[in-house]
């Protein structure tokens, strides 16, 4: 209700707003409001279906209280008005479309605002509604649990009725065809017939309950009749039971019946009360429409006049403020040009003050980085000194590691004499035994097969003989036997026939390890057929051991110092490098500062205004920004390099690390394969000889002779040696690798620095040769791209990566093969 009452305040400042004058010429007259706050001042009387009684009552008081004589003073007092003013017909016509629009903005604005209530309504209702019933089920559900009752909430009644009120859109024509329409409306609606049908309708309302009851009356009596038509002579007790029922029903019948007719008469009597209200109603209606008839006849002279009056005004309204709006439109653009003109004053102003305190800045910035240039110049200077002086150490250091890489490489051939000395008498062993045993073995094999057969086929006759004794009954229990017997053969020999296969194939495979073996290490021992004393006692293997270990521990010595001189080459390359830059970026700075500072001072007389000077500043610092921007790009493509070169080394050690994982693998099927081959007594001697040649840790409590027999290790000890070796030589290749790509990458950077725009006079200048002729040994590059270097870059890289793939594949391939020739061998 609130949101109603604000519509309806607003509306009535809607017709302050359009009409202000309207409301003084209807106090005038003396004329009151309509009881229903209608939004226009101009007394229309039957505007729409919403008109009741109360309405005309109200319009009919104010009638008796305005007096004939001042409503006539009123008139002539505003005829004199108009006939003193003589309007001509165009002024007339103007005011009447003004008139119109206005009462067309007011009927739109009442329109719209009427449907948002109803919508609104129409909104709570629904949601109210939706209340209501949850309340009522919750209600319910309480008194089911047993709680008591809160109380039932009274019902939304429902508003009844059509809310959509017809709008006309032709609401400006003449208020005679208004109310013909109106008129005619109302007479559709009600007439003398309503009562009539009316009455029709409520007689036969009753029609259908009353037949409905006279049938049951009637049916009730029918089964009464029915039921005294019975002959129940026989049995006395059911006779008095059926007439005391009989009697019970008359009574009900008869009652039903005086009910009946005393509802009868209770709807004759409110039907001839509805009549007499709807005939009072009628009487009351006619009264109503005839005074209605009476008031149009006087507003419509009243409104007409009135209407005179305020389009007069309005037209005057209209013409102070088209000639106010012409006004103010020129005051905006005015104003608009004088604060235009002001900020252009201002800006020039700032713009001024700025270049002058750029200027001054930008002499102070000269000061400042000629003095840092020559620091720092100093502070390089010493830092290369540096630099030079830890290149010459790591070299000295290089040598001394390849000194002692060649000492080493000297004590290995040694110790790979010794080995295949041992190799080679003990293949020679190896070759009478296998030649011995695979003769027994298979033998060996074959008869106990034959004889484990023999048993079965024994079993198989003495069941047949038990089957022919005992004389079974029927041919086909004999016949399903003998073929279950035969199934079983075919199994064993196939079983045989499978055992057989596997023998052979273990062997075919001893062969070709065999032959893997001598292709490896055929050459040693074609130089090693001359040699057959080989060290026997445990003090010489003792002695081998203790070599082995030292030598392993200077490798880790060795490593330890490779990865400290990578690590301080690689800082100070990172830390030349950044200098480096630094000095050339100040160098760059102070280059374009120099040449603004002669070019603004060369052409200062040719300058005329500030702007001019500004321009100039602005596009040599864009010049600056974007040479940086260059640089910094560069500066990411070799980061990207050195990002691509660290994935690549990250794989080479991934799959160093999963050929380990293989080789570890190997070792221990291989060492499965030989706990299987030693629970065979057959295979005693073989496990007894294989101890001599497995890996054997350097420990007192192995070395026991109690424990273990002594024998000697070389074959383990020589391939730790070997594999320690080449890794060094990996380091040493690797170093070598990283240097070549640092000389490279300082190549290129000098190189990006020199195929750049706006460098040519830098690469003129004494800092830049000197830092090329730090290093006389570098390679030149041509004149290519940027992405070409890049790729050939990569390219290089990952050609080193595959030579160092193929020879780890190469050494892990003899690793294999060294270590499955060993239990091979021995079962050959």
């Amino acid at each position: 209700m609130s949101r109603l009452n604000l519509s309806e305040t607003i509306d009535k400042a809607d017709d302050k707003i359009y009409i202000p004058k309207a409301s003084r010429s209807v106090s005038n007259h003396g004329r009151n409001t309509s009881g229903t706050r209608a939004r226009s001042k101009i007394p229309t009387i039957v505007s729409s279906s919403q008109n009741t009684a109360a309405d005309t009552s109200q319009m009919s008081t104010a009638k008796e209280m305005t007096s004939p004589p001042t409503v006539w003073e009123n008139r002539s007092r505003m005829t004199s008005r108009s006939f003193n003013s003589s309007p001509s017909k165009t002024r007339a016509f103007n005011f009447s479309s003004a008139n119109q629009r206005i009462l067309e903005r007011q009927y739109k604005n009442k329109q719209n605002r009427y449907m948002s209530i109803q919508s609104e309504i129409q909104e709570k209702q629904l949601s109210a509604l939706n209340m209501y019933e949850e309340v009522s089920q919750l209600r319910e559900k309480i008194m089911a649990i047993g709680g008591k009752d809160p109380g039932k909430i009274e019902s939304i009644k429902s508003i009844s009725g059509d809310f959509s009120i017809k709008f006309n859109e032709n609401y400006t024509n003449n208020d005679n065809n208004r109310g013909n329409r109106e008129r005619a409306m109302i007479n559709l609606s009600i007439n003398k017939e309503f009562a009539s049908t009316l009455q029709n309708d409520l007689e036969d309302y009753p029609k259908g309950c009353l037949t409905l009851c006279e049938d049951v009356i009637n049916k009730h009596s029918e089964l009464i009749k029915s039921i005294d038509s019975l002959n129940l002579n026989e049995d006395k007790k059911l006779r008095e039971f059926f007439l005391k029922q009989l009697n019970d029903w008359r009574t009900e019948t008869e009652s039903f019946k005086v009910s009946i007719e005393i509802t009868k008469k209770s709807i004759e009597e409110s039907k001839s009360e509805m009549t007499n209200k709807v005939k009072a109603m009628w009487e009351e209606i006619d009264v109503s429409r005839f005074k209605i008839r009476q008031l149009e006849t006087m507003s419509n002279e009243v409104v007409n006049k009135l209407r005179k009056k305020i389009e007069a005004e309005a037209e005057k309204f209209n013409q102070l403020r088209e000639t106010k709006d012409v006004t103010d439109n020129d005051l905006r653009k005015t104003k608009a040009v004088v604060q235009e003109l002001e900020a252009r004053i201002q800006s020039d102003e700032i713009k001024i003050i700025k270049s002058q305190e750029y200027v001054k800045s930008l002499k102070s910035q000269l000061h400042q980085n000629d003095k840092i240039f020559d620091n720092r110049t100093r502070d390089l200077n010493n830092s290369l000194k540096n630099a030079e002086e830890t290149i010459e150490n790591l070299e000295n250091q290089r040598n001394k590691l390849e000194i002692s890489l060649i000492e080493l490489q000297d004590k290995l051939t040694e110790v790979q004499l010794e080995r295949d000395r041992a190799i080679q008498e003990a293949r020679k062993r190896i070759e009478e035994e296998n030649a011995e045993l695979n003769k027994s073995s298979q033998v060996e094999k074959l008869n106990c097969e034959i004889a484990s057969l023999n048993k079965e086929l024994i079993t198989c006759k003495d069941f047949i003989s038990e089957i022919n004794v005992q004389k079974l009954s029927t041919d086909q229990d004999l016949e399903c036997q003998l073929e279950e017997e035969r199934a079983r053969i075919k199994d064993l020999t196939q079983d045989y026939q499978s055992l057989q296969r596997t023998f052979e194939t273990t062997q075919e495979r001893v062969i070709d390890l065999e032959k893997q073996v001598a292709s490896i290490y055929g050459n040693d021992l074609k130089n090693l057929k001359d040699l057959k004393d080989v060290p026997k006692d445990s003090w010489e293997a003792l002695e081998v051991l203790k070599i082995n270990e030292e030598l392993g521990q200077e490798i880790t010595d060795l490593k330890r110092k490779n990865i400290e001189l990578d690590s301080s080459l690689a800082d100070a390359v990172n830390k030349f490098h950044q200098r480096d830059q630094q000095i050339h970026e100040q160098a760059e700075q102070i280059r374009v500062l120099d040449q603004m500072i002669a070019y603004l001072k060369n052409k200062n007389h040719g300058i005329s205004t500030d702007q001019e000077v500004t321009k100039e500043i602005s596009t040599n610092t864009e010049a600056i920004q974007k040479l940086y921007e260059m640089v910094e790009t560069k500066e990411l493509q070799l980061t990207r390099l050195e990002k691509l070169v660290k994935q690549m080394e990250d794989q080479e050690e991934r799959a160093q690390e999963q050929r380990t994982r293989l080789e570890r693998r190997i070792a221990q099927l291989e060492l499965a394969l030989q706990t299987k081959n030693n629970k065979d007594p057959r295979y005693a001697d073989y496990s007894i000889y294989e101890q001599a040649f497995q890996a054997v840790p350097s420990s007192s409590r192995y070395l026991d002779p109690q424990t273990k027999p002594r024998t000697p290790e070389y074959a383990y000890n020589t391939r730790l040696v070997q594999e320690q070796v080449a890794r060094t030589l990996e380091l040493e290749r690797n170093y070598q690798k990283y240097k070549q790509k640092s000389q490279h990458i300082e190549c290129f950077y000098n190189w990006m620095v020199q195929r750049s725009p706006n460098f040519d006079d830098l690469n003129n200048s004494e800092d830049y040769h000197h830092s090329r002729n730090r290093y006389p040994n570098r390679p030149t590059v041509p004149h290519i791209d940027v992405g070409s270097y890049a790729y050939q870059v990569v390219d290089n890289c990952a050609r080193e990566f595959k030579t160092l793939n193929m020879h780890y594949r190469h050494k892990s391939s003899r690793a294999h093969s060294s270590r499955s020739h060993k239990p091979k061998s021995s079962e050959n």
